[in-house]
């Protein structure tokens, strides 16, 4: 049920802002952690994409099925892991494939705006079996539901950003960990987060995965509040309108910014996956995006909205059959040898 408030709060919160503008223990700080092969309180083994420069295609399913275990899903391990951005404690929940050889290949998920990384347990779970180390978290601030420190109302754009600087240094130097195989991946608002972030840190991320990014954002927000220096409360009451309170910092962080040039650093791959009938992000913010970017290919999931399943808040079903593949291969790509 409250999975349920969230995703809907999401979706009232993203259409709101549409139609009005017109468009376990905490960790100590040391970050000291039980490596990768160790066994976590939970076990179980659940059932069972190349890059073009700024290309488009339309599917109905990858015909690809990428395994790192040869065609065998690996069985799995869950355990609670805490960051730390400075003072600031960040719960997240660490899924790591079970005897797979090490150091191994990890990807970080970032959750979208007003959900929480329960959104993102089946990537993970999914991930985990391909044999790469999964991490979704919460971000501070991120949503009612977080278990990670702070308010929403000081959560901004940047603060999320810092929060992801923070995991991805904590996994460069973890124990059984591959530093150069680091990858992003970001739903919605976390897509915007982890683009703005691999932009900082090129060389540090080996791929950038992006799921119906939220780009449209910036320009959303900077239509509707057309004085940064004066933002009422009546303003700000239609944001609350989602269930998730937002604070003045928030929309500041992402009143004209040129969200394009400040992704455009990363020069790395990136596979771009959205819907063509995403009604809160339109498809022609990831088709810029393609553009913008030196080696990115974009997929259009025929038929989807802002979410590919249930967790995600998918009001048209669930096409985790065809976004899967498309990562598999992305992954194995970028892994391979």
């Amino acid at each position: 049920m409250r999975r349920f408030r969230a995703a809907a709060a999401a979706l009232l919160f993203a259409v709101c802002l549409t139609m009005l503008s017109g468009c376990g223990g905490k960790q100590a700080a040391d970050g000291a952690t039980a490596p990768p092969q160790t066994t976590a309180a939970q076990t179980t083994a659940a059932p069972a994409a190349q890059t073009e420069p700024a290309t488009t295609r339309t599917t109905a399913a990858a015909t690809k099925k990428a395994s790192r275990a040869d065609g065998v899903p690996y069985a799995y391990t869950v355990q609670e892991l805490w960051c730390k951005n400075g003072s600031k404690n960040i719960y997240g929940k660490l899924y790591l494939p079970k005897n797979a050889p090490t150091p191994l290949p990890a990807v970080l998920l970032s959750h979208s705006f007003a959900l929480d990384h329960t959104s993102m347990n089946a990537y993970c779970i999914d991930l985990a079996k391909q044999g790469y180390a999964a991490y979704c978290f919460d971000f501070c601030g991120g949503s009612t539901s977080s278990k990670s420190d702070g308010e929403t109302t000081d959560m901004t754009i940047y603060t999320e950003v810092s929060d992801l600087e923070a995991v991805l240094q904590r996994f460069r130097s973890m124990d059984g960990i591959d530093r150069g195989q680091i990858f992003l991946l970001g739903t919605s608002q976390g897509g915007t987060v982890s683009a703005l972030t691999a932009a900082r840190h090129v060389s540090e991320v080996r791929g950038l995965i992006l799921l119906y990014p939220g780009l449209s954002m910036a320009e959303q927000v900077t239509a509707f509040f057309r004085d940064p220096d004066r933002i009422s409360d009546l303003q700000l009451s239609a944001f609350a309108l989602s269930g998730v309170p937002v604070g003045r910092a928030y929309v500041r962080a992402l009143h004209g910014l040129d969200v394009y040039e400040a992704i455009r650093p990363y020069t790395g791959d990136v596979l771009i996956l959205h819907g063509s009938a995403d009604p809160v992000v339109p498809l022609s913010y990831s088709k810029r995006a393609a553009e913008v970017y030196e080696h990115a290919e974009l997929y259009v999931i025929e038929g989807a909205g802002h979410g590919f399943n249930s967790e995600n808040m998918s009001l048209f079903g669930d096409y985790d059959d065809e976004v899967l593949p498309h990562i598999h291969a992305f992954l194995e790509t970028h892994t391979a040898g």
